[in-house]
C-alpha cells in the first residue's frame, strides 16, 4: 500500500479508512489468491461483505457512514455488494470498474482479456 496524499488528508479530517483483504487479491499471497478465482470467486464477495459487517459489529462505523471504493476487477466486489447488501453502504464509488466480465471475456482483442482468462475463466 502506497502513500496517498488523498488518503492522508481524509485521516486528517477524521475518517476511518479500512482495507479489506478479500480472497482473490494477492495482498496475503498466492494461496489466498488462488482461495478467490474462477469457480471459487463468490469467496471474494463473500468477504467483502463480511469485512463490511465486521467493520459496523465492532463499531468503528455504520452504515449511513460507510462509503466504498473499487479500481478496475475491484470494482467487481463493490458492485455485487451495492446489489446484494446495499443496506450495509451509504455511498459507493467505482473507478474503470471491470464488471462486464461476459463482453470482456468474449472480446480476445481486448488488452487484458487473455490474462483475465486464468482469473475469471474462458467463457468460450
Amino acid at each position: 500500500m502506497d502513500f496517498s496524499p488523498e488518503k492522508f488528508q481524509l485521516l486528517l479530517e477524521g475518517w476511518l479508512l479500512a482495507y479489506c483483504h478479500v480472497r482473490g487479491g494477492g495482498e496475503l499471497g498466492r494461496k489466498w489468491y488462488h482461495m478467490g478465482r474462477q469457480t471459487n470467486k463468490n469467496k471474494t464477495f463473500e468477504d467483502f461483505e463480511a469485512c463490511i459487517t465486521g467493520i459496523h459489529e465492532q463499531g468503528y462505523s455504520s452504515p449511513h457512514l460507510t462509503a466504498v471504493i473499487g479500481t478496475s476487477a475491484g470494482g467487481l466486489p463493490v458492485a455485487v455488494l451495492c446489489n446484494h447488501a446495499p443496506h450495509l453502504v451509504k455511498a459507493a464509488v467505482l473507478k474503470v470498474p471491470f464488471v462486464d466480465l461476459m463482453t470482456a471475456m468474449l472480446e480476445e482483442g481486448l488488452p487484458l482479456t487473455a490474462q483475465e482468462y486464468e482469473e475469471f475463466g474462458n467463457p468460450r
